[in-house]
């Protein structure tokens, strides 16, 4: 099963019946931010990630590599859209 970073990070503030404003204030982010990253359509950096881990009490190494992983399929796709147009 694949593991998105949106989803554990939407996982574990459930987990804690936490609203996703009230993870927003503790992490120092606009909630439509914060929506964004569960979601996938907002990418949410290294600080970032290190700030939620520490908030929902995930190992920060967990968030980080999923960022990462995240990224390189986006820089991928796109060398991948130039090489081919």
């Amino acid at each position: 099963m694949k593991r998105r970073l949106g989803r554990v990070i939407r996982d574990a503030r459930n987990a804690r019946r936490w609203t996703l404003r009230e993870v927003a204030s503790r992490v120092s982010v606009h909630e439509l931010h914060l929506g964004g990253v569960e979601t996938g359509r907002v990418k949410a950096g290294p600080k970032l990630c290190v700030r939620l881990a520490r908030v929902l009490d995930v190992d920060p190494r967990l968030l980080l590599k999923l960022a990462l992983v995240e990224k390189a399929h986006v820089l991928i796709r796109e060398e991948l859209r130039r090489a081919l147009f």
